[in-house]
């Protein structure tokens, strides 16, 4: 009669079916399937989250150009049909181009918002952060320091150089700025695109200046100077063109003849129309 019982019992435990047919439990094999099966279920799913979270973020990018682009077309509508400059003679924040676009101080706003958070107004501490000029994908932050190895200088995206001019700091210094009416062919005519150059807030004129982050291995960091490297082959760069447009762009597609500063001259005329607007 004991054994009987210690049976019976055994099997309740074990969660054998009981003498009403009722599951009392699992058996440590069930556990162990359900648990295997909800390990390959995640194994599965992780990377397709990743991915979507990826695509978001280059998504929100995408959108964060396109608001540069227009902002750059509703400024010349303003300025006699001049493209703003990449920078004018001091490193203040309104004498850059996304200071003059994201509406900076009393400036005029054109629709891209700056993101800037004042984190001390005493001592003037202040960052980047959630704004037109702050890439979703870029792992190191938007800070206001004008040389630093572990951050961007207040936007992760830069203008075309060629195209915008700045003002040097020098008289011979700078390139010279644009108008509307030297677009030959504006849906070739680069404007802004993913930065990767972290100690200067200048724009841009060559593909090396360019960061393919959406689609590829997190930024490697140059061991000596903390500054990261381009993500050459699997990566693309969201940029932004004259016609209003955005495209992710390979380090191949925008190479163009074998030079990494030909793409940034296409669809405008770089003799006829230029000159020294920096107002």
């Amino acid at each position: 009669m004991k054994r009987t019982w210690e049976i019976r019992n055994s099997r309740r435990l074990s969660g054998a079916c009981t003498e009403s047919g009722e599951k009392s439990g699992f058996t440590l094999i069930e556990l162990l399937v359900v648990i295997s099966i909800i390990a390959i279920l995640a194994g599965m799913l992780l990377p397709v989250l990743n991915r979507a979270r990826e695509t978001a973020k280059s998504i929100s990018c995408v959108n964060n150009l396109k608001a540069q682009v227009t902002a750059c077309l509703l400024y010349c509508d303003s300025n006699r049909e001049w493209l703003p400059p990449v920078r004018c003679t001091d490193y203040s924040l309104l004498t850059f181009w996304y200071g003059k676009l994201g509406g900076y101080w009393n400036a005029p706003t054109y629709g891209a918002k700056l993101g800037l958070v004042i984190l001390n107004s005493s001592t003037g501490t202040y960052k980047f952060e959630n704004g037109s000029f702050n890439c979703p994908a870029e792992r190191l932050p938007a800070n206001a320091s004008l040389s630093s190895a572990v951050s961007f200088t207040r936007t992760h995206y830069g203008a075309n150089s060629y195209l915008c001019g700045y003002r040097g700091t020098s008289a011979a210094g700078g390139k010279r700025g644009h108008k509307l009416s030297t677009f030959t062919q504006a849906s070739q005519a680069i404007f802004s695109a993913d930065h990767n150059w972290t100690g200067d807030v200048n724009g841009f004129g060559a593909v090396t200046r360019m960061s393919f982050r959406h689609g590829a291995p997190d930024e490697r960091l140059n061991g000596s100077t903390g500054t990261p490297y381009p993500m050459w082959l699997k990566g693309k760069a969201n940029v932004s063109y004259m016609d209003g447009h955005v495209q992710p762009r390979f380090i191949r597609d925008v190479v163009v003849g074998g030079s990494i500063y030909s793409a940034f001259s296409l669809g405008f005329n770089t003799d006829s129309g230029a000159g020294d607007y920096f107002e």
